[in-house]
């Protein structure tokens, strides 16, 4: 295999299985549907449920809810690699509806046994039967949709992902601090099964795929030979950026409470004032910047978003005045919302149809990594440097992450377009046919 294996023409297996779908369809709504409520129930299990059921409920010590959180990322970063080799071998919607099957009766017995490491054993299984959800969904897109429509779909499935996690969050919260933990889990669970109930009825697989023997290679049986078939250079480079991306934003979390307090000296309400205008730029470009990243390609704009990012959170290190802090927050947000459907694009565009769940899985396995190494780093940096120096540390890690997305674009600058090409020649060819 060479260094270039991604630059190579048209293969079987790259176009045989190039979405059909020109356009949105009830699919496509379908998989924004089940996002969305997927992350509802996260969000009311995960962020209002857990942060004090272990010792409300089970009389157990802070420690617990922690544990709890990591046991639920650890299965995740796990099941989703293991999730999307499974997508590649069988339908990824029979894998879809599947574990949002399984997950149903871990949520009821969660509630229902009162024992800590049964909570615990419960967070692991949780984690794994959802840990399908992503890459079952990349892989329809990739089978169904066309690329010139998927930069569009993968940013509406992100505002998707966003607002259910904001909506499980409102309603958990509100369930458990004015109700009770039981009203809790039993929405959680109605709404699973309202994302199973979506899978089934609305969601469609991703279409025509080729014969486990025309897809040869991409078919090979699971080992070493598929994971090198799968991690080309490209996709290294490619989630390296999604790695180093994830890492620098999770290093600005601990620094919430302490840049407002000591660098801006706000109450929080108002912070949460402060917030609204980067978060609301956010959510009206996500979907331009899909459709940006459909017309322009997937490299400019990832390449344009890390700048402005970078440049953002930079220059946000020389600042203590509320409106000027504002101002290149929204920078910050114009420029990650860039990045988004551009990298989620461009991870589809680098797999095949043997083998997009895989690496889907594992880029999602990853960008957890980044996820869960940047906290520390940034709540170090505070301790030692100030509440200005995480912004200092991002901006540094995006410039390592501008370096290596050059290499990455110089390495895929056609790639785009071949897609596009592929996808026209397998339409042409059905209608002829």
């Amino acid at each position: 295999m060479s260094g270039r294996g991604s630059h190579g023409g048209p293969t079987p297996g790259a176009a045989g299985g190039r979405g059909r779908e020109t356009r949105f369809d009830v699919t496509a709504a379908g998989l924004i549907g089940v996002i969305y409520l997927t992350e509802a129930v996260i969000g009311i299990l995960l962020l209002a449920v857990n942060p004090d059921y272990p010792q409300v409920e089970l009389h157990a010590k802070v420690l617990y809810t922690g544990l709890a959180l990591s046991i639920y990322f650890a299965a995740k970063s796990v099941g989703q690699p293991l999730g999307g080799w499974l997508a590649d071998r069988i339908e990824p919607h029979a894998i879809l509806m599947a574990g949002l099957l399984l997950n149903l009766p871990v949520i009821v017995l969660m509630e229902r046994i009162k024992e800590i490491w049964f909570y615990l054993g419960a967070w692991a299984a949780f984690g794994l039967t959802l840990a399908v959800v992503w890459p079952t969904v990349y892989a329809i897109v990739g089978e169904r949709f066309r690329p010139s429509v998927q930069g569009r779909l993968l940013a509406l499935v992100s505002m998707g992902q966003i607002a259910g996690t904001v909506t499980g969050v409102g309603i958990g919260s509100v369930l458990v601090d004015h109700v009770s933990y039981l009203a809790a889990f039993v929405v959680a669970t109605v709404i699973e099964a309202a994302s199973l109930l979506v899978a089934v009825a609305i969601v469609r697989g991703g279409g025509q795929r080729q014969s486990a023997g025309a897809l040869g290679a991409a078919q090979a049986p699971f080992g070493w030979r598929q994971w090198a078939s799968v991690l080309t250079p490209d996709a290294v480079l490619l989630i390296l950026v999604i790695m180093l991306l994830s890492m620098a934003v999770a290093m600005l979390t601990p620094d919430i409470g302490p840049y407002r307090d000591r660098i801006l000296h706000m109450n929080a309400s108002t912070f949460a004032l402060l917030l609204a205008p980067p978060a609301a730029l956010a959510a009206a470009l996500l979907v331009p910047s899909g459709y940006l990243a459909d017309r322009a390609g997937r490299n400019r704009p990832l390449a344009v978003g890390i700048v402005i990012f970078a440049a953002s959170i930079f220059l946000l290190s020389f600042t203590r005045s509320p409106l000027v802090a504002s101002f290149f927050a929204c920078g910050a947000a114009v420029g990650y919302v860039l990045c988004l459907p551009a990298l989620s694009a461009s991870l589809i565009d680098l797999s095949k149809s043997g083998n997009r769940g895989l690496l889907t899985g594992i880029s999602t396995a990853i960008q957890a990594i980044g996820g869960v190494i940047g906290p520390p780093i940034g709540a170090k940096l505070i301790d030692s440097f100030g509440a200005l120096s995480p912004f200092r540390g991002a901006a540094a890690i995006m410039a390592v992450t501008f370096v290596v997305a050059l290499v990455y674009i110089g390495r895929t600058r056609d790639l785009y377009r071949r897609r596009v090409a592929e996808a026209v020649t397998v339409s042409t060819r059905d209608l002829r046919q």
